[in-house]
């Protein structure tokens, strides 16, 4: 038994997520599926955590090259007036 998950990517593309539902030394089936469920959780985490984390990153950049920027021409501005 395996679990199964698929997601649509940052560029767009679908990605598959399979975890294997079965643990060492674990015969009960519904054990076994808790052990993948963990597994997924895992892995999603790890992959959507990195994922937020990269595209909060890019917008905090962002945000800080407008800010340098206007400050830039406020302070340019300031310069001309005087």
């Amino acid at each position: 038994m395996e679990l199964l998950g698929e997601y649509i990517g940052l560029e767009g593309q679908r990605q598959q997520l399979r975890v294997p539902c079965e643990a060492p030394g674990v015969t009960d089936p519904f054990q076994s599926l808790l052990s993948g469920v963990a597994q997924m959780r895992e892995l999603v985490t790890e992959l959507f955590g990195s994922q937020v984390m990269m595209k909060m990153i890019q917008k905090m950049k962002i945000t800080l090259i407008t800010e340098l920027i206007q400050m830039d021409h406020l302070q340019n501005g300031k310069n001309h007036l005087n």
